[in-house]
């Protein structure tokens, strides 16, 4: 049996909880003032991030997908990809910046 699975598996939590939507604190913080409806929502988005990520990943898969740049060409047209490009690099401009801004304050 094939056990990059384990690899790939790892790399998407990572991403995703470590560096990307949130850390456990956070989501306990975010949904547990919600009570039981919380625990519903943090069920929810679990189940979204596994679902959608799995999706992504099988498609990557499937159709051999070696880059960024290949996947944003099977999934939207050249004007739209354009527009995705943009806001990433803004989003990735922004959050550079602010860590840039956060790490001043450790010299302080």
């Amino acid at each position: 049996m094939n056990r990059n699975w384990i690899k790939i598996a790892s790399i998407y939590i990572g991403t995703v909880i470590g560096a990307g939507f949130a850390s456990g604190r956070e989501i306990i913080e975010f949904f547990g003032i919600y009570g039981i409806k919380g625990i519903g929502g943090m069920a929810i988005s679990g189940t979204l991030f596994a679902v959608l990520g799995t999706l992504l990943l099988v498609k990557i898969y499937n159709n051999d997908i070696e880059s960024f740049d290949q996947l944003m060409e099977k999934q939207f047209s050249h004007k739209f990809r354009s527009i995705i490009n943009i806001i990433m690099v803004f989003s990735l401009y922004t959050g550079f910046s602010v860590m840039v801004a956060g790490s001043g304050a450790i010299f302080k």
